[in-house]
């Protein structure tokens, strides 16, 4: 039986190293009494990972749906009693520090981005101002970084809100090419078009060999004995 254990989310990319027994930049909890979450996307807390003391986590990662009935009935604000990370921070939490005695706390350096499809993360995750970002996020130039592991260009693509999507799909270059094309910028299509081939030129016949002229023998003359 492990005493300490982390849940990460599958779905994520994860471009930092992440201790499980770091609490912060330089204190690490090898004695095992908290439980730790990230301190970014924090609406109200991050329900996106933890690691720490089993007994804690285990309430977090498998007796939310069983706890939620009562979590609903007994709460003071109506019509949230669905909210995920409101349910994390009113209700399940509470339940961890209630029950096992081991306190949670927020790790200010873990930084990873959620993933979508065609190769593509949410750049901004880590430094979002409502959310909260994570410290020295903004140092760091997160698209090189997120290139280096993933070794490709990546473009960035505003979603419509406040969250920006890193696309390192090909098709993200295809549109970056029909955008240069719409400006009038530089274009990474060939500008003509490919060299024919050589038209090839026939062989003429062999001429073929003169047939030799054959002289007939001359016949010998007999001349009869006498």
């Amino acid at each position: 039986e492990y005493e300490r254990v982390a849940f990460f989310r599958t779905d994520s990319f994860y471009a930092l190293p992440v201790d499980i027994f770091q609490v912060d930049k330089d204190t690490f909890d090898y004695n095992n009494r908290y439980a730790v979450i990230p301190a970014f996307a924090r609406y109200p807390v991050n329900d996106r990972m933890m690691y720490g003391p089993y007994e804690a986590v285990k309430i977090w990662a498998t007796e939310r749906f069983q706890r939620i009935d009562h979590y609903i009935e007994s709460s003071e604000i109506k019509g949230y009693g669905m909210h995920q990370e409101r349910y994390i921070a009113n209700g399940i939490l509470p339940a961890i520090r209630e029950e096992t005695g081991y306190e949670v706390v927020e790790n200010i350096d873990i930084c990873f981005y959620r993933t979508r499809a065609a190769d593509s993360v949410i750049i901004s995750d880590c430094s979002d101002p409502i959310g909260g970002s994570a410290r020295g996020i903004q140092e760091i130039d997160q698209v090189q970084l997120v290139q280096n592991l993933v070794r490709r260009d990546c473009l960035e693509f505003p979603t419509g809100d406040r969250f920006v999507e890193l696309r390192c799909d090909n098709s993200s270059m295809t549109e970056a090419q029909r955008r240069l094309k719409i400006g009038g910028g530089p274009s990474y299509e060939p500008t003509s078009g490919p060299t024919p081939a050589p038209t090839p030129v026939p062989t003429p016949a062999p001429t073929p060999a003169p047939t030799p002229k054959v002289t007939p023998a001359p016949t010998p003359k007999v001349t009869p004995a006498p």
